[in-house]
């Protein structure tokens, strides 16, 4: 007795099968970021200038710490690490008030600063959304963030993102 040989016939139900597996390897890829894990995405650095308004001046001059972290709530991640402490700026906190007359006059508060500062940020620049901290937050001048680290809670303004070298 002969046995014949049974040739294999490749048919369209193995092409789907196929075509479906590697639909969900590179869904798994995309669902669990991989390509940040094995370092195929590239993080940027980022210094952000920010303008904290009405702060008591004799905690700022103390709670601002070179090197501390600062976490925002809106994220609930780190948002960045303090630098450059030695050109942070401290200016009289100035308001509008109207006086006796109806006529909108400055004043300083006492005891108060308009602190502008910087803070080194990690993440991905995006040519249409902007800089997003850790790949998917978004950080761009004109929007409050309230931030906080171990010496301070504040909400800041941001003035500027600019990428680093």
């Amino acid at each position: 007795m002969i046995m014949a040989e049974k040739k294999y016939r490749f048919n369209i139900l193995d092409v789907v099968i196929i075509v479906v597996v590697i639909a969900c390897v590179a869904g798994i890829a995309v669902r669990y970021n991989l390509a940040d894990k094995i370092g195929l995405n590239t993080k940027q650095e980022a210094i952000v200038t920010f303008l904290a308004p009405n702060v008591r001046t004799d905690s700022a001059m103390e709670s601002f710490v070179e090197g501390d972290l600062f976490y925002c709530k809106k994220f609930n991640a780190v948002f960045g690490e303090l630098t450059r402490r030695e050109d942070f700026e401290f200016a009289p906190a100035v308001r509008m008030k109207e006086d006796e007359n109806g006529v909108m006059r400055e004043s300083t508060l006492n005891h108060r600063s308009d602190v502008t500062g910087y803070i080194k940020v990690t993440g991905k620049y995006d040519e249409e959304k902007g800089f997003l901290v850790d790949g998917t937050n978004l950080v761009s001048p004109g929007k409050e963030y309230e931030i906080y680290s171990c010496h301070r809670s504040v909400t800041i303004l941001v003035m500027s993102v600019e990428l680093s070298d």
